[in-house]
């Protein structure tokens, strides 16, 4: 279980990290992101900031396996 929980966590901070630097690159390079709406572009960012916060935050990594 803890194992499955190392994955996801991993893969949310990935994700996130994804989302914060293609935010930052569509913001840079409007061009290129065929979307002209910068609210949109800090959308993206905003949304790769809670995956970053979500897989990082010290809460989830110091919850207890408990059975239930």
């Amino acid at each position: 279980m803890k194992t499955i929980r190392t994955f996801i966590r991993i893969v949310g901070a990935i994700l996130g990290l994804a989302f914060v630097v293609l935010g930052v690159y569509w913001l840079i390079n409007p061009i290129m992101s065929g979307a002209k709406d910068v609210v949109f572009n800090f959308s993206i960012i905003g949304l790769g900031v809670m995956f970053l916060v979500w897989a990082l935050s010290s809460r989830y990594h110091q919850a207890p396996d408990k059975e239930w």
